[in-house]
């Protein structure tokens, strides 16, 4: 038996593949799952069972954000789950790099696909400073991409934030430069992103050029 958190991730990535089916394309959705829920061997179990209930296909175009929640403490399930994940096709992200204490644990244990650098350094860097924030975030950014890991930066909403997230070795973005949260079925095709889509993103994010 799984906790409510993990439960809630189950409800999430169900809705999700379910919107992912109903969209067709090439569209890919990205669900949250907390780093308690990585740690349940139920949660594993469950969530395989989920994703084998759709074609492989529909797998590939999930994408799982791991929440910096918790201190992974069951590393062997963790690297467990992770495993199951990509064998299933789903890629894995870490979410909100940087805004906590286990990032670095979550980095070297999950060698994730993607990494989610926190809003938070752009606003810091709002109106191009260069300041002890940026350089954190381009030492983050380093890291990330020393494990392989494609690096999104969260909260871009102009030309000028997408120029700073290059800057800092940011290769795609994510934010209302490229569209407006949106309530589904509407928000997943092709024509509500209208031209930004057409930027050859990578799942929910979109290249900086």
């Amino acid at each position: 038996m799984v906790g409510l958190s993990a439960e809630l991730d189950l409800a999430v990535a169900e809705e999700s593949l379910v919107a992912l089916r109903r969209a067709g394309g090439d569209i890919r959705v990205a669900c949250n799952v907390s780093g308690l829920s990585l740690q349940d061997p139920e949660f594993r179990r469950r969530m395989t069972a989920l994703l084998e209930q759709h074609p492989a296909e529909l797998q590939a175009r999930l994408l799982v954000e791991v929440t910096e929640t918790v201190e992974i403490e069951n590393e062997a399930e963790a690297v467990a789950c992770r495993e199951a994940l990509r064998q299933h096709g789903a890629a894995v992200c870490i979410d909100d790099f940087g805004a906590g204490a286990a990032g670095l644990s979550y980095l070297r244990l999950l060698r994730p696909d993607l990494v989610k650098l926190d809003g938070r350094f752009m606003e810091a860097c709002a109106g191009g400073q260069r300041g002890e924030s940026y350089n954190f975030a381009a030492a983050l950014v380093e890291l990330a991409r020393a494990t392989g890991a494609l690096v999104v930066a969260e909260r871009i909403e102009t030309e000028a934030d997408a120029q700073t997230a290059r800057s800092f070795g940011a290769r795609y973005g994510q934010g209302w430069l490229f569209g407006r949260p949106g309530a589904l079925p509407g928000s997943l095709t092709p024509r509500a992103f209208g031209a930004t889509a057409r930027r050859a993103g990578h799942g929910t994010a979109f290249a900086l050029g």
